[in-house]
């Protein structure tokens, strides 16, 4: 079962704890809707691009690792595109459900130790993900701000939202439509 979602009128102690409530409940509403699809469906996509559920999830576990570890931190990260053979998303054969659940949750509280132990305005340590370029903050200052849409789209994108839809059959986030 999924963490609740966080309401926006809970109170909070800061800033990065809202941040934090959000991250907790994407990532509990993932592992549950993975839990409910049938085995021979976590393998199996549903999308033009091929994307499975499975790898879905482990491409959500690197993206807190690129972004927070490698990229804000600045540490060495082995292998910071694990999630990635070929240049689509990849998992092994022997890469279990459970495997991938455990993963992303020690993703998730390393994410949360280096979210707690900073500032949200935090520049991050100069590294190997930035190439000399100078490092982002640890959120963008206009975080969960999308600019207006200038036209509106005459096509559905298959992103990562039209994704969650079709493996969850539902929008990621309560009385929040999505475009179909």
């Amino acid at each position: 079962m999924s963490l609740p979602f966080p309401s926006p009128t809970d109170p909070r102690s800061s800033r990065a704890e809202v941040f934090l409530g959000y991250l907790d409940y994407f990532r509990s509403v993932m592992v549950s809707k993975l839990h409910g699809l049938p085995d021979d469906e976590l393998r199996a996509s549903r999308l033009p691009s091929g994307w499975t559920p499975l790898e879905l999830l482990k491409h959500l576990t690197y993206v807190e690792l690129r972004w927070l570890v490698w990229g804000f931190e600045g540490e060495p990260v082995a292998q910071p595109w694990g999630d990635c053979r070929d240049e689509r998303w990849y998992v092994a054969g022997e890469e279990s459900l459970a495997d991938l659940v455990e993963a992303l949750q020690a993703q998730g509280a390393r994410s949360r130790l280096v979210v707690q132990s900073h500032e949200l305005s935090d520049v991050g340590r100069p590294g190997e993900r930035w190439e000399g370029a100078q490092p982002p903050t640890l959120v963008p200052p206009v975080a969960g701000v999308r600019p207006p849409r200038r036209a509106p789209r005459r096509r559905p994108r298959a992103g990562r939202w039209t994704s969650w839809k079709v493996v969850t059959r539902e929008s990621p986030v309560p009385h929040s439509p999505i475009p179909n």
